[in-house]
C-alpha cells in the first residue's frame, strides 16, 4: 500500500497561479473560444454559444493615465458574438505582483456589449496594475509586471461546447519580458520627451 503525503502550503499554488493552470493559454493572433450564453431557460443558461477573442497586439499609447505618469497601452483586439444575445468581454493587464487587475479607459472600444451574432475591433486602452505604493502613485512600469498576462474572462466563466468546439471560461496570453522591456522602453522614451510645466 503506497502512502501519499497531504500537500504542504508550500507545495500549493498561489490564487493568480491556479487561475492561470485553469484557464486556457493562448498567444497574439489565435483566435480564443470563450463561451457565451445563446439561450437562457429558468433564469440558467440552456444553450452556449461562441465568444470569438483574437487579441493581435500590445501597443504603447501615451503616458497620459491617471495617476500622472502612468503609461497606456493598446490591447488591440477583434471579437464576434456568435450568440443571440448581447454579450462581452474586457481583457485586462495583470500581474502576480499586484492585487487588483490593471484599468480601462473610456475611450476604448466597446467590447463588453456586442450585439447578438455580430462583430467589433479596436484598441481597448489599458494600464497595468497599481502598485503597492498606493492609489496616488503611478502604475506598475511593464517591466517589473511579474508573471505579466492579458487576462480574458468570458461572461459565463465556465468550459463549455458551443456545437461542435470547446469554449473557455477564462483565458491568458502571457508577456515574455522581451515585450514587457520594449513596452518599458517606448513609455520611458516617451515621458522623457514630454514638454514639462513650470
Amino acid at each position: 500500500m503506497v502512502v501519499t503525503q497531504p500537500a504542504t502550503a508550500r507545495d500549493l499554488p498561489t490564487a493568480y497561479e491556479a487561475e492561470l493552470r485553469d484557464a486556457k493559454k493562448a498567444r497574439f493572433g489565435q483566435t480564443i473560444n470563450l463561451t457565451a450564453c445563446s439561450k437562457y431557460k429558468d433564469f440558467r443558461c440552456s444553450k452556449y454559444a461562441r465568444l470569438a477573442v483574437k487579441i493581435n497586439s500590445l501597443t504603447f499609447r501615451d503616458t497620459n493615465g491617471w495617476p500622472v505618469g502612468t503609461p497606456l497601452y493598446d490591447i488591440n483586439v477583434g471579437i464576434r458574438n456568435y450568440a443571440k444575445q448581447e454579450t462581452g468581454v474586457l481583457p485586462k493587464l495583470r500581474c502576480s505582483n499586484a492585487q487588483e487587475d490593471g484599468s480601462y479607459y473610456i475611450d476604448s472600444v466597446e467590447t463588453q456589449s456586442i450585439p447578438p451574432r455580430s462583430r467589433t475591433s479596436g484598441a481597448i486602452i489599458s494600464a497595468f496594475p497599481l502598485g503597492p505604493q498606493g492609489p496616488d502613485a503611478p502604475a506598475i512600469a511593464a517591466r517589473d509586471c511579474k508573471d505579466a498576462v492579458i487576462w480574458i474572462e468570458s461572461p459565463m466563466q465556465v468550459d463549455a461546447r458551443a456545437g461542435k468546439k470547446r469554449t473557455f471560461g477564462s483565458a491568458y496570453i502571457p508577456l515574455p519580458p522581451r515585450i514587457l522591456n520594449a513596452l518599458n522602453q517606448q513609455a520611458g522614451a516617451a515621458f522623457t520627451a514630454a514638454p514639462t510645466t513650470e
